[in-house]
């Protein structure tokens, strides 16, 4: 978890092209780490190289970790700018030493008019680590991603909107077995209203696939194909005005079967320029929520979820503010199905005892 900071330094400059920058901190407590980051530059009229290597010692886990990381910012023409990545994680906990590796290159292509595109290429073994000094959500993939996006600003005077931000994506990713985790297009669009509100929405089909990681190691787990639908909205104060409001609603394929619903509102009141308080209302409604319960056994759930939240902000002075934070969270889960992933990869029904629950929490 997060620990106090013992004492840092942080310095970074540049002479002529060539840039520096050093990090270093002393967490506090049992559990503190020691941080230390190292990278340098060197640039020319068209191109930028990178190197960078950081090492973190927690000796409570009896642990030290350094990632290597090397880099590049390519630009051959006005259109096009490349940037180009590969890191190497090594790490010695208690005695096992593991090293891994990744890469991967981003490129922007600024095509003329309203329209660009972006291509992504990413890579990542099973044994590279990030999580020490930064954050990685998983590793052991190949992806790959296309986006295009075209801007309207030029809008009748009689609309309501003024302007479009239009994208379009496809992403495919897999894992280094070869198991297909990810494959959707995705077509989105972000709003400016004169009103000074702003809307966004996207609406996407995702593809059959399996989730690697849902059964602790137990076996990739299917997940169904279907359409996800998102739209929110947010109109801010007006001038002298005492409210804001922000609201959403998803629609979204379950794990096994069917669809799964989310949507609430959320209204601040704004006492002051200095002084002001909201208070969120959100309800999710699955009617085919999948656990994993132990080994290779799951259980299916119908659940009804309501969140409630508010924050309170006071700018009591330019010095000094309060900030309090309040969050309700209330789950029904209606056991419906026991299953079990076979030898086969499938889920199939299962005579596991599968109970209901509760959870009420308040923070």
């Amino acid at each position: 978890g997060a620990a106090e900071i013992r004492a840092a330094v942080k310095a970074n400059g540049s002479f002529g092209r060539t840039g520096y920058g050093v990090f270093a901190a002393e967490e506090d407590g049992d559990a503190g780490r020691s941080m230390q980051l190292l990278r340098g530059t060197q640039s020319w009229d068209s191109l930028t190289l990178g190197a960078q290597h950081s090492r973190v010692e927690r000796p409570f886990l009896d642990r030290d970790a350094e990632v290597t990381a090397l880099d590049a910012r390519w630009k051959p023409s006005d259109q096009w700018l490349v940037r180009p990545l590969w890191m190497h994680s090594r790490s010695d906990t208690a005695g096992i030493s593991q090293s891994g590796n990744a890469a991967g290159v981003v490129a922007d292509w600024d095509v003329p008019g309203p329209w660009r595109q972006q291509y992504f290429l990413i890579y990542s073994d099973a044994r590279f680590e990030l999580n020490d000094l930064g954050f990685q959500d998983r590793n052991d993939y190949r992806y790959l991603e296309w986006e295009t996006g075209y801007r309207q600003d030029a809008l009748p005077p009689e609309s309501r909107f003024a302007s479009h931000s239009w994208e379009g994506d496809y992403i495919w990713r897999e894992n280094t077995a070869g198991e297909l985790l990810q494959r959707q297009v995705t077509l989105q669009r972000y709003s400016e209203l004169r009103s000074g509100s702003n809307m966004y929405f996207f609406a996407r089909w995702r593809d059959a696939v399996v989730d690697d990681r849902l059964s602790r190691g137990n076996g990739s787990v299917p997940r169904q194909s279907g359409p996800q639908f998102f739209i929110e909205a947010n109109r801010p104060r007006r001038g002298d005005g005492h409210w804001s409001f922000y609201w959403n609603f998803e629609i979204s394929p379950n794990h096994v079967d069917g669809l799964s619903y989310y949507g609430g509102i959320r209204p601040r009141w704004h006492a002051s320029d200095r002084f002001d308080v909201d208070l969120g209302l959100f309800a999710w409604r699955q009617s085919d929520w999948l656990l994993w319960q132990e080994g290779r056994e799951f259980g299916s759930f119908s659940s009804r979820r309501v969140e409630l939240f508010s924050n309170l902000n006071w700018f009591i002075d330019d010095r000094q503010e309060l900030r309090v934070k309040l969050q309700a969270i209330a789950i029904d889960a209606e056991a419906i199905a026991a299953r079990r992933l076979d030898e086969r990869g499938r889920l199939v029904a299962s005579s596991a005892a599968l109970e209901d629950f509760q959870l009420r929490n308040l923070g």
